[in-house]
């Protein structure tokens, strides 16, 4: 079924743990990363959904897998989506190496403490969510307004004001 942009709270974009880097062995290995916006990207799917990425949309990173799946990054659109040549950094199918393909651009936080899909899953907001229903479907997936207010609920109020989330949440 197709989206508009009112459907949309925020755009989620979803890897396996070790596609960008190993947050859970850096959290281990007590490295400070978390609460300090830097600029970052992510690859996407090929989809009319890339179209109805703007500057401003507010964004998540969903780092899936067998080792605490969770929401571990928020931030905010600073480029629409654009073509470029596949980069291992920001890429989710090593397959694509060469290839041109779609990504996205956006200040990134990293949560000081991520939100697990078990805590997703057991929240009646999110019950619906496309995020909880489609594993194998391609970047980007969204949240509803409602489902990015409610994340935002489990989100520390310092990342959410590092990641410019209030203003633009309030607006969703």
């Amino acid at each position: 079924m197709a989206i508009e942009r009112a459907d949309v709270g925020s755009w989620v974009v979803r890897c396996s743990p070790d596609e960008k880097w190993d947050y859970w062995r850096a959290l281990d290995e007590g490295q400070e990363i978390a609460g300090v916006p830097y600029p970052s990207a992510w690859s996407l799917g090929t989809t009319y959904r890339n179209e109805l990425i703007e500057v401003g949309d507010l964004i998540v990173l969903y780092v899936g897998g067998a080792k605490n799946p969770a929401v571990v990054e928020i931030g905010v659109v600073t480029e629409g989506v654009h073509v470029d040549r596949w980069d291992p950094r920001y890429t989710v199918d090593p397959s694509k190496k060469g290839v041109p393909m779609p990504f996205v651009g956006y200040d990134a936080v990293i949560l000081t403490t991520p939100v697990p899909r078990t805590a997703l899953k057991s929240d009646h907001r999110f019950t619906g969510s496309e995020l909880m229903r489609m594993r194998m479907a391609p970047n980007p997936l969204y949240f509803t307004p409602d489902e990015s207010r409610a994340l935002a609920d489990f989100i520390d109020q310092q990342d959410l004001q590092a990641a410019g989330w209030p203003g633009r949440l309030a607006k969703t």
